[in-house]
């Protein structure tokens, strides 16, 4: 593990759904690996669902394949910009997130750029 400014360095993946173009899409990822860089999260992979009927349900196969890689890849963070690219139901994100924890994987908010426990004061 690498340190920069005596904090290490963790390794995370940045899931997002979006409907816009590829370009306004590219550009908020740019945005958000910047951010994160400024918070010592090194954003190794990015999944972005191009989701066109804003299916939100927690159990759909992009969800799945984002928790997938951060068992397999060993990713310390999974990165959103907020609650609803994984799911509107806020008992669904309860849920979500603790089994994040249990995982030993913080969950990381790019729109209040902060994370799970400190955004929610938990």
């Amino acid at each position: 593990m690498m340190s920069y400014e005596e904090s290490p360095i963790v390794k995370g993946v940045l899931f997002m759904s979006s409907m816009k173009c590829q370009e306004n899409v590219e550009q908020m990822v740019m945005q958000i690996r910047v951010q994160c860089a400024r918070e010592n999260i090194l954003v190794e992979d990015v999944a972005v669902e191009h989701n066109l009927i804003g299916d939100m349900d927690m159990d759909r196969p992009v969800v799945k394949s984002v928790v997938n890689a951060i068992v397999n890849r060993g990713y310390e963070v999974l990165v959103v910009r907020n609650p609803y690219d994984v799911t509107e139901d806020a008992a669904d994100w309860e849920k979500f997130v603790g089994d994040m924890a249990d995982m030993d994987v913080r969950v990381y908010l790019a729109d209040v750029g902060e994370f799970v426990g400190r955004a929610y004061e938990e």
